[in-house]
């Protein structure tokens, strides 16, 4: 992803250059890949997130969010393949504040879905695909979870704290057998 609005794919054996996906207006900012690595999603500077066909390189859909001039957080793609989770934030005026929008785009029907309920706000997502980190809205404490294809949230820890500092938590790691979970802070601890 790059700040002149391009994607650009490289075979990571050789370092050729594959393709250049061309399309976004502003800097993109964050991009991932789906589970079954067919395709990737973009999300950019220009209110858009895209989708684009890895063997290729072709545009398959744009998702546009409208005026505000959104900030993306978090893109994730969820295991069923079709679900898109992100996080966008927005300052449109002094008297309104933050706005966060945080949705499952469904790709199967088009539609979105708010997840989080206005109360926890997801901050990055494991390669599972289900745990997540974030922090609560009302209080501001660290919480980890799980996030179900339909974008229903289970929180499984809460009030996480660093005895060293305060930060939001990284993105979290899951052990293979699935008993362990490692997430550190903004900080570095």
């Amino acid at each position: 992803a790059s700040d002149d609005a391009t994607l650009r794919l490289w075979n990571a054996k050789s370092g050729s250059e594959l393709h250049v996906l061309t399309g976004h207006t502003g800097r993109v900012t964050r991009i991932t890949f789906s589970p079954d690595g067919q395709w990737l999603v973009s999300a950019a500077e220009d209110n858009t997130l895209r989708r684009w066909q890895i063997e290729d390189g072709a545009l398959i859909e744009i998702h546009a969010l409208g005026e505000n001039n959104w900030q993306f957080e978090l893109l994730h793609v969820l295991s069923d393949n079709q679900s898109i989770v992100y996080v966008a934030v927005a300052y449109p005026s002094s008297l309104t504040g933050y706005v966060i929008r945080q949705m499952v785009w469904d790709l199967e029907n088009g539609g979105e879905t708010q997840i989080g309920e206005g109360n926890v706000t997801l901050s990055s997502v494991a390669q599972d695909g289900q745990t997540f980190a974030g922090y609560t809205n009302n209080d501001g404490n660290k919480v980890i979870g799980t996030l179900d294809n339909s974008g229903r949230i289970t929180l499984r820890a809460t009030g996480i704290r660093s005895p060293y500092a305060n930060g939001g938590l990284g993105t979290p790691v899951v052990s293979p057998d699935g008993r362990l979970l490692i997430s550190g802070n903004i900080f570095g601890l």
